[in-house]
């Protein structure tokens, strides 16, 4: 009778293919922000005349009510518009 305390040499198939492309953080955070509010981002000319995606700051202002007062008053950047 075969015992079952014999060792294996087979290595278990755990392999992941790497496409090699590395992660792009902010479009990542651009998509967890619209899933989030959707109605904060316009599309804008940039320098070359193509519309693009921005974000608009004073939305999202609206969206976050007066917790986005707390940046204003700690002298935080303003701006209108981020580009993505």
């Amino acid at each position: 009778m075969p015992s079952n305390t014999e060792p294996s040499n087979k290595m278990p198939n755990n392999t992941t293919q790497i496409n090699g492309d590395s992660l792009n953080i902010a479009q990542q955070k651009q998509q967890e922000l619209e899933q989030l509010f959707p109605g904060i981002f316009t599309e804008i000319q940039n320098d070359k005349g193509e519309l693009v995606k921005a974000l608009d700051v004073e939305r999202l202002k609206a969206e976050l009510g007066e917790s986005s007062d707390i940046y204003d008053n700690a002298g935080g950047r303003k701006s209108k518009n981020y580009l993505w």
